[in-house]
């Protein structure tokens, strides 16, 4: 079934330099246009700043020092932020007509179906210790349709994991983290510590991006 045709958010997924340089791109389209996008939520002069932001800090993030990748997150969220706001404008002024928002500089979706949406929470998530076979533990849930890969995580129970986005954060301090990406919605941990209590859960990929995360179990491999 065909959808109304929208600006494709895919650009959300380019890294640093695609998204830089697509940037430029909107703001040229929407520039250029400007007539057909009298009332754009963020102003050009701050799409510019912000690209130009983004610049700046992906050069400084080459260093690889961790005050420097920090800025670049930092950089890029703001980014994602008023470009996906532009974007969601340019569907509204578009009413369906692709060629208007491939003038403000965005792909359109015309050539999508049935789009793809991220997956929800997995469901049916469960944790088994393998009675027998030290080291090892079963994780797994619910199969889910069109899925890309399924991400397993097992952890310290007093380790902090939070998940922004396709991004897992990890405070790993002395703490050992195991994260696992199966194709199968079913994985197996082996060589884990023995008699050391984990903290297990999981989420699924597609092509749209990554689900929440499911309820966490503990597991104490024997």
């Amino acid at each position: 079934m065909k959808r109304q045709v929208k600006s494709s958010l895919d650009f959300l997924r380019f890294n640093a330099n695609q998204k830089t340089v697509f940037g430029q791109s909107v703001i040229s389209g929407v520039t250029d246009n400007a007539t057909l996008f009298p009332a754009l939520p963020v102003p050009v002069a701050t799409l510019k700043a912000v690209n130009e932001e983004l610049i700046n800090s992906n050069g400084t993030a080459q260093s690889k020092a961790t005050a420097a990748r920090s800025h670049l997150t930092n950089s890029e969220k703001s980014w994602n932020s008023v470009f996906k706001k532009v974007a969601n404008y340019v569907s509204a002024v578009a009413d369906g007509n692709a060629e208007i928002v491939e003038k403000a500089g965005f792909k359109s979706t015309k050539s999508e179906t049935t789009p793809t949406v991220i997956n929800p929470v997995p469901s049916d998530f469960s944790v088994v210790i393998e009675k027998g076979t030290k080291g090892s533990f079963k994780a797994g849930c619910k199969s889910e349709p069109k899925t890309k890969a399924y991400v397993f995580v097992a952890t310290d129970p007093e380790m902090s994991v939070k998940q922004n986005g396709d991004i897992l954060i990890i405070s790993v301090g002395d703490k050992v983290a195991y994260i696992k990406v199966d194709t199968r919605r079913e994985t197996t941990f082996t060589d884990v510590t023995s008699k050391k209590t984990l903290a297990v859960s999981m989420y699924s990929v597609n092509t749209a991006g990554s689900s929440p995360t499911a309820t966490w179990h503990d597991v104490t491999p024997q």
